[in-house]
């Protein structure tokens, strides 16, 4: 199973949970994709406190395995574990952690625990790889959903509008791989990454997630300088920002480029870059095809496929130029799933011939 079918299977436990009486939480832990255990909130069935989703399927996993380590095993949580599930998933020595809603969205369902958040993600000697994979909804106690808000729902409407008509509409000349879906996505990931630094404003983050690939007007190879280049010479924005936050988003933009030689200057600059990288492995794969077509059009299949591998090779395998620089991103574990198909000369060939009679027959 993958992960997003891992984590459906989490989130139906939860639902189904709702309807039987139970807290509105599930989890699953597999092992290669294959199901060990599963477990729901039992607190209220069985008068125990801590008879939480995770720790139930923490326990129901190391007695099927007799282990009271779960080590290689990964858990899928339906919302953010509390700070005594995490606990226990420390414990366990489970590798990775998947989890839904947050805890902004339980404590909107009715489940507040922030009393005791003081102590969340603390290492206990090993490294926990966490990844937020939908952070869209988490069930109510009623059985319902309840929807998330935006992120951009907090930028100031004005600046928004401007964004979006006069910015976003740019990206529609560029390559299919650097439309305005793209600048899209690399914004509500710098929001979702946001979250993790309460530092940072959110309006200065959105303009250079929006702005970040604007140079690419004029060409590729310099589109980083030239994203900075337009950000400061773009007199609205002094409606909100100032010269020197101006000068931060332009930084932020510039430093982006995965292949630059050196580290973002800012948090901005590392936000907006750990989000442009985006590693889904079949977004990842689909982009690659689709620029080798648009800039390269004259290249023959076998051409195409050998600029293919040899791009991804370049960039995401072992060793390779991309660096990532926010802990909290998926990133890390999305990477490791990619590298495992590329390091499969087969199985590689095979993603690439189908995704290239795609792209090929919508041309």
């Amino acid at each position: 199973m993958t992960h997003k079918e891992l984590m459906k299977r989490a989130i139906e436990l939860a639902t189904e949970n709702v309807s039987r009486g139970g807290g509105p939480f599930g989890a699953v832990i597999a092992r290669n994709g294959n199901i060990i255990a599963e477990g729901v909130n039992r607190v209220t069935a069985n008068h125990d406190p801590t008879a939480h989703a995770e720790v139930q399927a923490i326990r129901a996993a190391a007695s099927k395995l007799g282990s009271f380590t779960l080590e290689g095993c990964d858990i899928y949580a339906s919302c953010e574990p509390c700070p005594m599930c995490l606990g226990a998933i420390y414990w366990a020595r489970l590798s990775r952690l998947f989890y839904g809603g947050t805890q902004k969205d339980a404590a909107a369902a009715g489940f507040d625990d922030a009393f005791n958040w003081n102590c969340r993600k603390k290492s206990v000697g090993y490294r926990l790889n966490i990844c937020c994979m939908t952070k869209l909804w988490v069930p109510s106690r009623h059985g319902a959903t309840t929807t998330k808000k935006q992120p951009t729902d907090m930028i100031d409407k004005d600046l928004k509008t401007y964004i979006e008509s006069s910015i976003l509409p740019q990206y529609d000349a560029f390559d299919t791989a650097h439309r305005r879906n793209h600048a899209e996505a690399v914004i509500r990931r710098c929001m979702d990454l946001a979250e993790f630094y309460p530092e940072i404003d959110r309006k200065m983050l959105y303009v250079a997630a929006a702005c970040h690939d604007l140079g690419l007007c004029q060409g590729r190879d310099e589109h980083h300088k030239n994203s900075a280049h337009i950000i400061r010479a773009d007199r609205t924005l002094s409606r909100w920002f100032s010269e020197t936050e101006i000068s931060i988003i332009a930084e932020a933009a510039e430093d982006h480029r995965a292949s630059l030689g050196h580290a973002p200057r800012t948090l901005y600059g590392r936000l907006v870059a750990e989000a442009d990288r985006l590693i889904d492995p079949d977004v990842t794969l689909r982009r690659t095809v689709q620029y080798g077509l648009s800039h390269y059009p004259e290249l023959p299949r076998e051409a195409q496929y050998t600029r293919f591998a040899t791009h991804l090779k370049d960039k995401y395998a072992p060793g390779g130029y991309l660096q990532l620089w926010i802990p909290e991103s998926p990133n890390s574990v999305r990477l490791e799933e990619l590298r495992h198909i590329i390091s499969d000369e087969a199985a590689l060939r095979n993603r690439f011939d189908l995704l290239y009679e795609e792209e090929t027959a919508a041309l």
